[in-house]
């Protein structure tokens, strides 16, 4: 085993003389963070050439310093097609840059839907998960595509489910905070009672709807959810109403919706080929494009 320290985190002095002070404080190896690390010469884009790999990967080897990550933290996420053009460029650059090091790893981190780099609440909503997927489609990341899905899917329905638990219990303790009337506490716990133990079919949905989207297939989340959450809800609600006129059947129809809707996304999710979309697509265009 090797100790490695993120080499910007030491005491700031010229590029060479930091790398020998790593190795007298008995580091093996480290993080370059090329940007974060040195200041007497440029960084940019262009001019991470095979000569300044050289120089730089001479430096550390004569100081017996490993470099174990080449850092490159950007937004992969930001929505700024053309920031995020630049982003990739300066990914481009240091995966190039890397090789020549002989470092096999460039360092990043997961990033956020808005164009300040910034934690949001849209980090753990549909928006994340639907640049993530887009993203590595593109890149035909597609295995990391899957499991992405299968985990950020996984993640959201055990949160709902455990919220819903949590309601479930102490519904009327919850609606108490709010509203100490009787009628309100007994109308909002039995919808509670109705409703929450299938809060994960409410986030199944959510999640399969941000998968389709992020691999190109928008019109898949739209047309179940105005047939299933609109057309069929609604229908189903006047016709409660109409037999009975009791809240508590009212109550029923997001469940009953939701699990409709679970099971097309299910089956969509399972049988369709999603990954390969955006291939699918341009191979449909270049046809239709041959048409004319």
């Amino acid at each position: 085993m090797q100790l490695g320290i993120r080499l910007h985190d030491t005491a700031k002095c010229p590029f060479e003389e930091r790398i020998a002070d790593v190795h007298r404080m008995g580091f093996a190896c480290g993080q370059l963070a090329l940007s974060k690390l040195i200041d007497e010469f440029p960084t940019t884009d262009e001019t991470l050439t095979p000569g300044l790999a050289m120089y730089i990967k001479n430096v550390f080897a004569k100081n017996h310093v490993d470099i174990a990550v080449l850092g490159c933290y950007l937004n992969l996420a930001n929505p700024n097609q053309e920031q995020l053009a630049g982003i990739m460029h300066r990914y481009m650059a240091h995966i190039r840059f890397a090789s020549w090091l002989g470092c096999g790893v460039v360092g990043t981190e997961t990033g956020a839907p808005n164009e300040t780099y910034t934690f949001v609440p849209e980090c753990h909503t549909e928006a994340a998960l639907q640049t993530f997927i887009s993203q590595n489609l593109g890149a035909r990341q597609y295995d990391r595509a899957k499991k992405g899905a299968r985990f950020s899917i996984l993640s959201a329905v055990l949160m709902a489910e455990a919220i819903g638990i949590l309601y479930y219990v102490f519904a009327p303790q919850l609606i108490g905070l709010f509203d100490s009337s009787p009628s309100v506490i007994h109308n909002g716990a039995m919808q509670a009672h109705i409703v929450a133990l299938f809060y994960f079919l409410l986030a199944f949905s959510h999640s399969i709807a941000a998968v389709c989207r992020g691999a190109g297939k928008a019109f898949v989340p739209m047309i179940v959810m105005l047939s299933i959450w609109c057309v069929l809800r609604i229908s189903y609600i006047l016709a409660v109403m109409k037999l009975t006129g009791e809240i508590r059947y009212v109550f029923w129809a997001y469940p009953l919706t939701w699990s409709v809707s679970s099971v097309i996304y299910l089956f969509y999710y399972l049988c369709s080929d999603w990954v390969h979309g955006f291939e699918h697509a341009a191979e449909h265009n270049k046809k239709t494009a041959g048409q004319y």
